[in-house]
């Protein structure tokens, strides 16, 4: 049996921190790419969802969305948080991408298409959300929805930007 040791409040702070970069670098690899990334983000200070499973969620929409975005002119990302009737509201736009004849190259060629859906849909469904995904318009969307065990709506942390 394992016992589970907390964490020192220096550690947590940095392993938090550590996954905010990990979420910038996905954003400053899309910028560097010549890809505009604007962002509306409106979150409580306290979240019952893991700073973990929102790396993996927000990670795995940007790697997505630079991956669509890469060979694209004048690409542009959409990325939006906010809590709503108890949920996190996690939503990502960006333009469709026509798929090729033939299999798509991979920017990761050891994993299979529909893996990034797969994490976001089990990610949703251990905080009894749901995931879902649409193209129309020219333009290819994926929301997330994650139940908050208690939705504060108050303290909220603002990050709106755009970088081009």
């Amino acid at each position: 049996q394992f016992e589970k040791i907390p964490l020192s409040p220096e550690r947590q702070k940095a392993i938090l921190q550590e996954q905010i970069d990990q979420v910038i670098d996905g954003i400053q690899e899309a910028k560097a790419q010549g890809i505009t990334v604007e962002t509306h983000i409106i979150l409580p200070v306290e979240l019952s969802v893991s700073n973990t499973d929102l790396v993996i969620v927000f990670g795995n929409l940007m790697d997505n969305a630079v991956e669509a975005c890469a060979k694209l002119e004048n690409p542009k990302i959409e990325l939006n948080a906010h809590i709503g009737r108890g949920y996190l509201v996690i939503t990502e736009s960006n333009p469709a991408v026509p798929e090729p004849e033939g299999r798509k190259q991979r920017r990761i060629p050891e994993l299979e298409r529909g893996v990034g859906m797969q994490i976001l849909k089990s990610v949703a469904e251990k905080y009894q959300g749901s995931c879902m995904s649409e193209t129309g318009n020219g333009n290819y969307s994926v929301s997330v929805f994650l139940k908050l065990v208690q939705a504060k709506e108050g303290n909220a942390i603002y990050a709106e930007n755009s970088c081009v």
